[in-house]
């Protein structure tokens, strides 16, 4: 049986990635993959006066320092499937490692980003643990149920837009809840709504309700936060003599690709909205 090209993995036309704000002055950031913290910029207020009267009206003021964020970044692994090491092709392996964690990477960043799945279990092993910050940790509900998609879209637009003061906000939707929304526009591989605010859809998103609430048939949930910065450290792609894993029962090697990666934004204010899928 002839031995033939696969299909090569690629990296996804519409993800977190593409959409997050990535590049070489976040990812060069001295030692942030041991752990980093910052104080968000997007948060704060200001206050109307008058001279005539001396009046003022406060909208946020003065309030003190916003929290700090504080992430822990973790490591995201690929591992080649089994290769014979008869005729070991070390450069054709290597290659198909870098092309599958390229192609995976966006869809596993934004899943940990929506669930915090690798959080909860670190809580569940340590409860004293602070976890790392995502969407359905601990946003601001807005509304009393489900409403239809277009007004939830409406209703975070409008409270992200005030929380942000007119700053462009990131809108999470699931892939699932993304064709109710007819009204968004695709500008390349982006997608905006029609006032500009980002709309990310990656595969990764489950569309689940915030951490305590049950999941409800025909319903999802759509997220609005600030800016979303993804951080990624080089790939590092285990060597063949480095291999851990090699079966000598069937002469097969597996190699492993790890980055250090996170995904981060500010807790000045992000909300949650239950629409309905029907």
């Amino acid at each position: 049986m002839a031995r033939v090209t696969a299909p090569p993995a690629a990296a996804p036309p519409h993800s977190l990635i593409r959409a997050a704000r990535t590049g070489a002055q976040y990812d060069n950031e001295p030692d942030w993959e041991r752990g980093l913290a910052y104080a968000p910029e997007t948060c704060g207020g200001y206050r109307a006066l008058s001279d005539c009267t001396a009046e003022e009206v406060d909208y946020g003021y003065g309030t003190g320092a916003p929290a700090a964020v504080e992430y822990r970044p973790w490591d995201l692994q690929v591992q080649d499937p089994c290769e014979s090491v008869f005729g070991y092709a070390e450069d054709e392996v290597t290659a198909r490692l870098r092309r599958f964690a390229d192609a995976l990477e966006s869809f596993a960043i934004a899943r940990e980003l929506w669930a915090g799945d690798l959080t909860r279990a670190e809580a569940a092993a340590n409860p004293d643990l602070d976890t790392n910050l995502h969407l359905t940790k601990d946003p601001t509900v807005l509304g009393a149920g489900p409403v239809s998609p277009r007004r939830g879209l409406g209703m975070l637009e409008q409270a992200a837009g005030e929380a942000f003061h007119g700053q462009q906000v990131y809108l999470h939707i699931s892939r699932e809840a993304r064709p109710f929304f007819p009204e968004l526009v695709k500008v390349g591989q982006l997608i905006y709504t029609n006032l500009d605010n980002l709309v990310v859809a990656d595969a990764g998103y489950p569309g689940g309700p915030p951490d305590g609430v049950a999941p409800a048939d025909n319903v999802a949930w759509i997220y609005a936060t600030g800016p979303v910065i993804v951080r990624r450290t080089p790939l590092i792609v285990e060597s063949a003599e480095l291999a851990q894993v090699v079966d000598v029962r069937t002469n097969t090697i597996r190699r492993t690709a790890a980055r250090r990666v996170a995904a981060t934004f500010d807790t000045c204010a992000y909300f949650a909205v239950p629409i309905t899928l029907s």
